[in-house]
């Protein structure tokens, strides 16, 4: 009896199915997602910073606002 010849891996049949398996789109697209999101959590410093400023800015009234306001509410 002959004994089969070794195949590299990579070359069987059943090897070469799983290495071109397609796969979830979710599993293929994971990598860059979640290098999507570090990217993104790298800058929610500064962009957290600039929406604080932002809410100050509606939260308080310059003295001519409160002026022009009281006038408003005379009228």
């Amino acid at each position: 009896m002959e004994e089969k010849p070794t195949t590299p891996p990579g070359e069987s049949y059943y090897e070469q199915r799983i290495f071109r398996a397609k796969g979830h789109k979710h599993e293929r697209e994971r990598p860059a997602f979640l290098a999507n999101i570090e990217a993104k959590m790298k800058e929610m410093p500064k962009l957290i910073e600039e929406w604080r400023k932002e809410r100050a800015k509606l939260r308080y009234k310059t003295p001519l606002q409160k002026l022009l306001e009281v006038k408003a509410n005379k009228r």
